[in-house]
C-alpha cells in the first residue's frame, strides 16, 4: 500500500488465499507487467482508490473469483494486453504456462 512508481514485472503467482498481485491504499503511478498468475481467489487486484496504474502483458489462469478486479473507488487505471486462459482449455493454454500448473492438475498437460 502506499506505493508509487514501482514495477511487478516477470513473476510466478500461484495459488494464493486471497490476491495474487494486489496494489491497495491510495498507491499510483505502478506497472505489473508480465506476470504469470495462476489459481488465486482473484488474480490481479487494484484496490482503495489506488489510480493512475498500468497493467499488462499479463498471463492469468484460473483465478477463482476474478481475473482482474479493479474497484470503483480505484480509477484511470490502464489494463490492456492481458491474456486468460482455463484449464477447462487445456490445449489453449501455453506449455510453459501449463508446466507451472503441472502440480495440481497432474499430468494432462496435452
Amino acid at each position: 500500500w502506499l506505493t508509487n512508481s514501482s514495477m511487478v514485472k516477470d513473476n510466478i503467482v500461484r495459488y494464493n488465499a486471497k490476491n495474487g498481485i494486489f496494489i491497495q491504499k491510495q498507491s499510483f503511478n505502478n506497472l505489473v507487467v508480465n506476470n504469470t498468475v495462476i489459481g488465486n481467489m482473484i488474480g490481479i487486484s487494484l484496490q482503495d482508490g489506488s489510480n493512475q496504474n498500468t497493467v499488462t502483458g499479463n498471463i492469468l489462469v484460473d483465478n477463482i473469483i476474478d481475473q482482474i478486479n479493479i474497484e470503483s473507488n480505484s480509477r484511470d487505471n490502464d489494463v490492456f494486453n492481458n491474456v486468460f486462459y482455463t484449464s477447462e482449455n487445456l490445449s489453449q493454454i501455453p506449455e510453459k504456462v501449463r508446466d507451472l500448473m503441472a502440480e495440481i492438475i497432474g499430468d494432462t498437460k496435452k
